[in-house]
């Protein structure tokens, strides 16, 4: 089968090549259109040798190819870590749903919110939750752009699918599923300084990542609890019980030292950090701090905000995004621990113990150190 479309494929360039080829009756503009004719068909050819090619090894086809005229609207400057206009139409868009882009920040800069932003975006839309742009989420994105060039969204915009006259060919784009009803044991929500934070267990008591939460109304965050889980709302209302935070690992923020700076967020990524300061008078500052150390980041955004780094580091969060994986490793020569943790944005952070430091308290000062869900640590770190 597959020398068969082979030998098709090769017969018709065979038949198109002599057009192209010394075009000399025809002038010059002639035979630019017709060159333009002759890519224009392969391309269709192109597509159909995919479709083909897919029929055969049982893969998805690839995405038809683009023009590269004015029907590409994203450029290629859209990869974690870089700056860009594009990046920032994107937030824009994203933040149109708080449930897929709770912080809604239009900086520009691809860091470990967005990508968490774009992840979601994907699982809504049944795309592999990666969260990097690639050929299916850049159509998609384009898309929507397509249909609303001016930005004005209509409420719930990315809840009523891919715009019905522009969706893009060679994928399959659907909404989630309709949510299950009994596949949560219990929810819990504390707030901390406007934000819920949301712990669950499924029925099989294992525990779900940690949510967090941006809103006023307790019907809107039971219903982005049962959307973020897959659940009914209903059971999520039945189980929800209010906390008083206790067992909350992110820093308390109620002691503020800064006076005038009420939080300071740091984006890490791979040897930067991307820094925003927010004042209690609703202004914001952001900067670069070409480390992604704890301690460095700290001593880096003290200096710059001329404060003592014990202050701002009551006030500053990290976001460094998921945990891709946990290597620990006792030395054989002084029995100390290294515990190094490498993130999906890129960064990785080495911790060192003192021998026989138990596994919980290490848990425990790194979801502390980091901002990071302790449930996730617990299942990478094994000292065994």
């Amino acid at each position: 089968m597959k020398k068969s479309v082979i030998a098709i494929v090769a017969l018709y360039l065979m038949l198109l090549l002599p057009q192209t080829v010394f075009a000399q009756s025809d002038d010059f503009s002639a035979a630019l259109a017709r060159m333009d004719a002759i890519i224009k068909q392969m391309r269709e050819l192109r597509d159909e040798f995919a479709q083909i090619a897919a029929s055969i090894s049982g893969q998805t086809p690839a995405l038809p190819m683009r023009d590269s005229g004015s029907d590409t609207i994203l450029g290629e400057d859209i990869r974690y870590g870089q700056t860009s206009e594009d990046i920032a139409r994107i937030q824009r868009l994203l933040a149109t749903d708080a449930e897929i882009y709770p912080y809604g920040v239009d900086s520009g800069f691809f860091g470990p919110k967005t990508q968490e932003a774009i992840r979601r975006l994907q699982l809504r839309f049944n795309l592999d939750p990666v969260g990097v742009i690639g050929p299916a989420t850049k159509t998609l994105l384009e898309s929507f752009f397509a249909a609303y060039p001016n930005e004005k969204y209509p409420a719930d915009v990315l809840k009523k699918g891919v715009p019905r006259k522009l969706k893009p060919s060679g994928t399959v784009l659907q909404s989630a599923s309709v949510p299950s009803i009994g596949v949560l044991q219990s929810v819990s929500v504390s707030e901390e300084d406007g934000e819920f934070i949301v712990r669950s267990y499924r029925k099989d008591g294992k525990r779900n990542r940690d949510l967090i939460i941006y809103t006023d109304s307790t019907d809107t965050l039971i219903t982005r609890i049962a959307q973020k889980l897959g659940a009914a709302e209903e059971e999520v209302r039945r189980l929800m019980k209010f906390t008083d935070g206790a067992d909350n690992t992110r820093k308390e923020t109620t002691d503020n030292a800064l006076g005038d700076i009420k939080r300071i967020v740091a984006e890490v990524g791979k040897k930067e950090a991307k820094v925003t300061v927010r004042y209690n008078n609703s202004e914001r500052r952001t900067f670069t701090v070409e480390d992604d150390d704890p301690q460095d980041i700290i001593d880096a955004v003290a200096d710059e905000l001329k404060r003592r780094a014990d202050d701002v580091a009551k006030v500053l969060r990290f976001e460094y995004g998921d945990i891709q994986r946990v290597v620990t490793k006792v030395s054989d020569l002084d029995g100390k621990i290294r515990v190094r943790i490498y993130f999906t944005s890129g960064a990785d952070v080495k911790r060192v113990y003192d021998k026989g430091t138990e596994v919980s308290d290490i848990v425990k000062d790194i979801s502390r150190t980091l901002d990071v869900s302790r449930s996730a640590l617990e299942r990478e770190i094994d000292l065994e």
